[in-house]
């Protein structure tokens, strides 16, 4: 097992979708103080222990599911499954889910916005890195020696 961070680009039309017995966000919170000073912070996607078989399993959902965008008065978006016999592919308006899903080994701040490499795009040379992390502030007490 790995710790990987896991989610759904913002572009996704839902909030978060199940695949391969998994629950997969677009974001999720970390919740941190108490009562009044109680703090939200968005994150993006969830960290888990996932197995390789379970990434597998998740890859396989992903490839067999797909997103179909339907426009008029109100835009409405449905999941499809491509094995379900009433299901009939349109180039038009369905989209792979395996193109809004994203698995990374953990990173250190999942709080920036960064645009990742859904699994669709994997292999790809022009994969976005997570950048580098920022040096430390330094202090602006001042100490003994340099009060003047």
């Amino acid at each position: 097992m790995a710790l990987h961070q896991i989610g759904l680009n913002d572009d996704c039309p839902f909030q978060y979708l199940t695949i391969g017995g998994i629950s997969v966000p677009k974001w999720t919170q970390t919740v941190s103080g108490k009562g009044v000073r109680t703090k939200r912070d968005k994150v993006r996607g969830v960290v888990m222990d996932l197995t390789p078989e379970q990434i597998e399993r998740i890859k396989a959902g992903a490839a067999n599911k797909v997103i179909r965008s339907t426009r008029g008065k109100r835009a409405r978006h449905m999941l499809w499954a491509k094995d379900f016999k009433g299901y009939k592919h349109n180039p038009e308006t369905d989209r792979d889910v395996s193109s809004f899903v994203y698995i990374r080994p953990t990173r250190e701040d999942p709080q920036q916005p960064v645009r990742y490499a859904t699994i669709n795009d994997l292999g790809r040379e022009d994969e976005i890195e997570p950048p580098a992390p920022t040096p430390a502030r330094r202090s602006r007490r001042r100490t003994a020696a340099t009060k003047g």
